[in-house]
């Protein structure tokens, strides 16, 4: 990944980010800084926070949207909605792959499209996100 990825996903995101610090580590997995010694952190903080952001926007989204329904059915909804496929899916559809900073051998590994490394990239930019705005 270069510098340049981060623009078109910032557009794609329909965010520019103030600390573009922050997008940039968003989208840093692990692998890259065994590469890269001393380049700052991975994502796996961010993705941490990410998480729980996600499960709060979700939580109030759905606890609006269905006022009759009770707490077992919402969080049947909730868990349906952070499933590793979906949120990889949705990382997929914001172009989060080409931005990805991967190492050497994540990269042949074709860690690029990993279902997984996409899920904690798109969770690490909503904590981002979180930091960055005024959500």
């Amino acid at each position: 990944m270069s510098r340049e990825a981060l623009p078109p996903l910032q557009a794609r995101l329909g965010y520019v980010f103030r600390d573009e610090a922050l997008l940039e580590r968003a989208v840093t997995h692990p692998s890259w800084l065994q590469d890269h010694p001393g380049e700052g952190e991975s994502y796996q903080r961010l993705e941490f926070l990410g998480d729980a952001v996600l499960q709060l926007v979700l939580t109030e989204a759905l606890f609006q949207l269905y006022p009759q329904e009770r707490e077992g059915v919402l969080s049947q909804r909730r868990a349906s909605l952070t499933k590793g496929a979906f949120l990889a899916q949705l990382a997929r559809e914001l172009g989060i792959e080409t931005a990805l900073r991967l190492g050497t051998s994540e990269e042949a590994g074709g860690g690029r499209l990993r279902a997984s490394a996409l899920e904690d990239a798109l969770e690490a930019l909503f904590g981002a996100l979180y930091l960055d705005s005024d959500l």
